[in-house]
């Protein structure tokens, strides 16, 4: 393979998880079935292990995948920190909120939330000329 059709496929792993990623939010947001849900999960999953396969070929690239990991790691640890809080924001803003049941965070959104992290990092440093 040249090196064009390498980066070639890099992007385009890139794209496939940026769009399954903005899938899987449409399909939690509009309440899809689950496995339309594990489906996007999938395609994320397939192009983070392409992207991971060729993360480090050149600066480049390498500057977008730390964008992207930094972004994912961020995330973990605002969650990990902040999620209860931050779930309690949410169901009192919207009305869900009712005192003798507070809201529990059991963090089980946190690992997919941080693959969303990452392709959106990724992407913004893809846009912004990853300087």
């Amino acid at each position: 393979m040249t090196p064009d059709v390498k980066a070639r496929m890099y992007f385009i792993s890139a794209v496939m998880g940026g769009l399954a990623s903005i899938g899987f939010a449409a399909a939690v947001a509009f309440g899809w079935p689950d496995f339309v849900r594990g489906l996007f999960v999938g395609m994320m999953l397939v192009g983070l292990l392409v992207i991971l396969w060729r993360r480090l070929r050149d600066e480049y690239m390498q500057g977008l995948w730390q964008a992207g990991t930094s972004a994912a790691f961020a995330t973990v640890v605002v969650l990990t920190i902040f999620g209860p809080l931050l779930l309690g924001i949410a169901e009192g803003v919207t009305g869900g909120f009712d005192a003798s049941t507070p809201p529990d965070f059991k963090g089980e959104y946190v690992g997919i939330a941080a693959i969303l992290a990452f392709y959106a990092g990724f992407h913004l440093a893809w846009l912004r000329g990853a300087r």
